[in-house]
């Protein structure tokens, strides 16, 4: 998260910035410039009928625990403290990302268009989530529908039984409601960021580890994953679309699924990049002998971690 706050106001200087966190990233979040608010401080009436409705639907192999956490509740819970946020502040409209998009443009050059429009929210995660350019009332329509999905008994029935009999690996999230939010919804205009500015040659990424059609190379030091073969030049980031000319300007990298070598390279390469000469990311992630030994000795530890889980299924 340091490297997504510290880009964030580097590249919007002029924006308020804002953190809905915890206790123990309030530190950070000031360290970067940005407000913090203790998102356990939010409290509403909708917040707390979620929470009592609120249980697992899952597939047995799904994990819904990250760092000693219930993360299946908090990916929806974070929707309804940021509601009472937005009321509280009378937000209108804000722009939103997840913690591990690196924001590298201003974004004031992309909102007149988005505030003359008649958008509800704009999409990221493949259309799969409110994200980029939201309005309140979105966010308040999108809460109710989460407690509706929650008290409709035969509509989770349904869920579980996909989890049971084909998808173990799947649960209930945030990005399902939304999508059932979008059904119940047909009138919501929800286009996708990506596509939206895709005509002015700029990309807001999705996933650093999904192609889209661009250019993509795999990396070893990155376990195996393919990333999008970006590169820097005069403190801008770019791709190439494959079989495209000219490269494409990355507006947001997501990085999710990487190490912190993709976040400092892109960080530095927005610093140090000049015009006449291009700087790639995958040359960053060569490997020094030290990678190679960190690199099988993680690779074991994944390994035995896998073993363990289906042991103890």
């Amino acid at each position: 998260m340091k490297f997504t706050l510290h880009q964030a106001k580097k590249s919007n200087p002029s924006k308020i910035c804002i953190l809905l966190g915890d206790k123990l990233n309030k530190s950070l979040a000031l360290k970067y410039g940005w407000k913090h608010i203790d998102s356990c401080s939010l409290k509403s009436q909708k917040r707390d009928e979620f929470n009592a409705s609120f249980h697992w639907v899952q597939g047995k192999f799904h994990n819904p625990v990250k760092g000693n956490k219930d993360w299946l509740r908090y990916v929806f819970e974070r929707f309804f403290a940021l509601e009472v946020f937005l009321m509280q502040q009378n937000i209108r409209s804000f722009w939103h990302f997840d913690s591990d998009t690196m924001i590298m443009m201003n974004l004031n050059h992309f909102e007149d268009e988005l505030t003359n429009s008649n958008y509800d929210c704009t999409t990221l995660c493949n259309d799969a989530c409110p994200s980029g350019y939201i309005r309140q009332e979105l966010v308040s329509q999108y809460c109710t529908s989460i407690i509706e999905d929650y008290h409709d008994s035969k509509f989770l029935d349904m869920q579980q039984k996909e989890f049971d009999e084909l998808h173990n690996y799947y649960a209930f999230t945030e990005m399902r409601a939304f999508q059932n939010f979008k059904r119940k919804k047909p009138t919501l205009q929800t286009p996708s960021l990506p596509l939206l500015f895709q005509k002015n040659n700029v990309w807001f990424d999705e996933c650093i580890c999904q192609s889209h059609d661009f250019e993509c190379f795999t990396s070893v030091k990155q376990y195996f994953k393919k990333l999008k073969n970006l590169y820097s030049a005069g403190g801008i980031i770019y791709c190439k679309k494959k079989g495209v000319n000219p490269p494409v300007a990355f507006a947001t990298i997501n990085c999710s699924w990487v190490t912190d070598d993709v976040f400092l390279w892109i960080q530095n390469a927005a610093i140090t990049s000049t015009p006449s000469k291009k700087h790639y990311l995958k040359h960053a992630l060569r490997f020094s002998l030290k990678d190679i030994f960190h690199y099988f000795n993680n690779l074991c530890v994944k390994f035995f971690e896998i073993i363990l889980k289906f042991l103890t299924c």
